[in-house]
């Protein structure tokens, strides 16, 4: 049998996670833009909102567009996520809390490795070489 050339594998869930949850981040900045809302409720919402969206495909998209179009794609998902929690009305500027979140979720502090990627991650480099 032939060895691969390429390996892919989904990010988020496979090689690392979200320290605590999409919820408990959501309602962390939230509180920062006076906004009270249960964790809980918006992991549901988040989940419910993130499964009924159209995948992040752009076959259209200039390359140059992509990352804007990824922000717009992220951005209706947290919309409809707090507005199915029934607290999008109380956010005074929704899209600068937005803009926070995206930001925050761009940066490694939101995010751990799991403890066995490296390895495998190596184990399949070296398979490689061999």
């Amino acid at each position: 049998m032939k060895q691969p050339k390429v390996i892919f594998v989904d990010a988020v869930g496979t090689l690392f996670g979200i320290k605590g949850s999409v919820g408990e981040v959501y309602s962390q900045i939230a509180r920062e833009f006076g906004v009270e809302t249960s964790p809980a409720t918006l992991n549901q919402t988040f989940f419910q909102s993130f499964k009924a969206s159209p995948p992040p495909v752009f076959p259209d998209a200039q390359e140059q567009d992509i990352p804007q179009r990824e922000f717009v794609w992220w951005e209706r998902i947290t919309r409809t996520t707090f507005e199915q929690a029934g607290v999008l009305q109380k956010f005074d500027d929704f899209s600068a809390f937005f803009s926070e979140v995206y930001i925050h979720f761009g940066t490694g502090e939101p995010w751990f490795v799991y403890p066995d990627v490296q390895k495998a991650l190596n184990n399949w480099q070296k398979k490689e070489s061999n």
